[in-house]
C-alpha cells in the first residue's frame, strides 16, 4: 500500500470517484443489456407464439368449417349445391394446410416440431378420408327437400359461416392489440435504453467532475500534500526554522501560507529573544567589570 500513500490526495480523490462512476458505468450497462434481453423476450413471445397461435387457431377453425362444408353436401338438394360444398371443402382444406404449415415454422424445440408433423400426418389422413367420402357421395342421389334442409341450407349455414367469420375476427382483433403491445414493449425499451445511457453517462461525468472540484478545493486549502505539510509541521515542532514552505502566489489562507506565517513569526519571536539575551549578557558583563573596577579601588 506504499504505492498509495505515496500518490497525491488529488490523484486518489479523481481515482476514487472514478471507480465509483465506473461501477456505476457498470451497472447501468447490466440493466441495459437486461432491458434489451426482456424486450427480445417479449418480441420473440410475440412472434414466435403469439403468431404461432394464430396459425393453429386459424387451421382449427378451417378444418370445422370443412368438416361443417361436407355435411352441407350430404344435405344438398340441388347438384350445383353439392357442387360448391365439395369446392369449398377442398378450398378449406388447402388453407387448413398452409395455416398449419405457417404454424410449424415457428416452433423451436424438438417437442413441438414432432406435435406439427403428427398433426400434418393426422390432417392428411383426415383430408383423404373425407375425400373419399365426397367421391362416394357424388354417386350417391340427393337429399329430398324438406323443410328442415331448407332450414339448414337457407337459415342455419349462412348464420354458421358469419359465426365463423365474427370468431376470425375476433381472433385478429386479439392479434392486433397483441402487435400493439409489442410495439409499445418496443418504444417502452427505447425510451428506457436511452434513459439509463444517458444516466450513465451523467453518472460517470458528475463522479469525474467531483473528483476534481473536491481535490481542487481540498488542495486549496491545504496548500499542498497532506503529507508535505505533516512534515513541515515536524519540523518546526522539532524546532527546525529553516524549513522551506512554498505556497502559490496570494495564498494567504491555505494551511502551508498559515504555517509559513507560523514559522516567520517563531523566527521573529526567536530573533527578538536571542536578540533580547545578547543584550542581557552585555549588561551583565559590564556589570562585572564594573563591580570588578569597583572592588578593586576599595581594596586600594
Amino acid at each position: 500500500m506504499n504505492w498509495l500513500k505515496r500518490m497525491k490526495v488529488s490523484t486518489q480523490l479523481i481515482a476514487g470517484f472514478m471507480i465509483v462512476a465506473a461501477i456505476g458505468a457498470l451497472i447501468g450497462t447490466e440493466g441495459v443489456l437486461k432491458a434489451a434481453q426482456i424486450n427480445g423476450m417479449a418480441a420473440t413471445m410475440y412472434e414466435r407464439e403469439m403468431v404461432g397461435l394464430r396459425h393453429t387457431a386459424e387451421a382449427n377453425i378451417l378444418s370445422l368449417s370443412a368438416a361443417r362444408s361436407i355435411r352441407a353436401a350430404f344435405l344438398s338438394t340441388t347438384e350445383d349445391q353439392r357442387a360448391q360444398h365439395l369446392q369449398d371443402v377442398a378450398r378449406l382444406f388447402e388453407n387448413t394446410r398452409n395455416a398449419l404449415n405457417e404454424s410449424g415454422k415457428l416452433f423451436v424445440r424438438q417437442a413441438g416440431k414432432d406435435l406439427v408433423v403428427e398433426t400434418q400426418a393426422t390432417l392428411g389422413n383426415y383430408e383423404n378420408s373425407v375425400k373419399e367420402v365426397a367421391r362416394l357421395l357424388q354417386s350417391q342421389p340427393l337429399s329430398e327437400s324438406s323443410p328442415a334442409l331448407i332450414q339448414l341450407a337457407d337459415v342455419a349455414r349462412p348464420l354458421a359461416d358469419k359465426l365463423d367469420e365474427s370468431m376470425s375476427k375476433l381472433v385478429e382483433r386479439k392479434n392486433a392489440n397483441a402487435d400493439e403491445l409489442n410495439q409499445e414493449t418496443s418504444q417502452i425499451y427505447s425510451r428506457i435504453r436511452v434513459l439509463l445511457i444517458s444516466l450513465t453517462v451523467g453518472g460517470v461525468l458528475a463522479g469525474i467532475a467531483i473528483g476534481l472540484l473536491l481535490s481542487r478545493s481540498l488542495t486549496r486549502q491545504l496548500g499542498g500534500e497532506p503529507a508535505h505539510a505533516a512534515q513541515i509541521a515536524a519540523r518546526i515542532a522539532q524546532g527546525d526554522l529553516t524549513v522551506a514552505i512554498h505556497t502559490q502566489a496570494n495564498d494567504r489562507t491555505s494551511l502551508m501560507a498559515a504555517m509559513q506565517t507560523m514559522r516567520d513569526s517563531l523566527v521573529g519571536i526567536v530573533g527578538e529573544v536571542r536578540q533580547g539575551t545578547d543584550s542581557i549578557a552585555t549588561a551583565s558583563s559590564q556589570i562585572a567589570v564594573g563591580n570588578q573596577e569597583l572592588s578593586t579601588r576599595t581594596e586600594q
